[in-house]
């Protein structure tokens, strides 16, 4: 498929794993008995890849609202009570932030880098705070780092950190950024 530019296979290949990773959110739309299941994953991601490439958000999303959705406002899941349009914005959002992460995951590793860093900010959630400021190994390991300057940075496990959690690092409504780090040296 074609998302954003036919030569950017990492970016392609990150939308084509969230389409299959995001099929579990036909299960929540189901009662909405949609006549194509396949319907909604499709508009978000559809949606998202509009957004990324620069339209509008607000219109991508009431596009979306009034063509899938004209007469339903609440829908019921998992006992809770969903405002449409707010389950729409958070998945379209959820997509882009996923694809976003992934992508430059994806191509810190096509650039030969194992590293990221992550930003700091003082008002931190708890579990962003024990993650923040640091240099993590996205292949698994623990050791030091040599950077330009001649300083010893420990790195740390990204496995062994809160990403995957709601309110964990990079997680929903996270303000934190992760970034490729290239150190001179790897000591350990």
């Amino acid at each position: 498929m074609d998302y954003i530019n036919e030569s950017d296979s990492i970016v392609n290949n990150v939308i084509d794993n969230n389409i299959n990773k995001n099929k579990n959110i036909l299960s929540i739309f189901s009662t909405l008995k949609l006549q194509n299941n396949t319907a909604y994953t499709d508009v978000i991601i559809k949606g998202s890849t509009q957004i990324i490439n620069g339209a509008n958000p607000s219109k991508v999303k009431n596009s979306i609202k009034k063509t899938y959705f004209k007469d339903i406002e609440k829908i019921q899941m998992n006992g809770k009570n969903w405002n449409v349009s707010k389950k729409i914005n958070t998945d379209i959002r959820n997509e882009i932030k996923s694809s976003s992460i992934e992508s430059s995951f994806a191509r810190t590793k096509e650039l030969g880098g194992e590293f990221i860093i992550i930003s700091e900010h003082s008002d931190a959630r708890e579990l962003c705070e024990e993650d923040q400021g640091k240099i993590y190994s996205l292949d698994g390991t623990e050791g030091e780092v040599l950077d330009f300057d001649g300083t010893v940075y420990e790195y740390y496990d990204w496995n062994q950190t809160s990403f995957g959690e709601p309110a964990g690092i990079l997680g929903i409504n996270c303000r934190h950024q992760s970034y490729p780090y290239f150190p001179e040296k790897v000591l350990s």
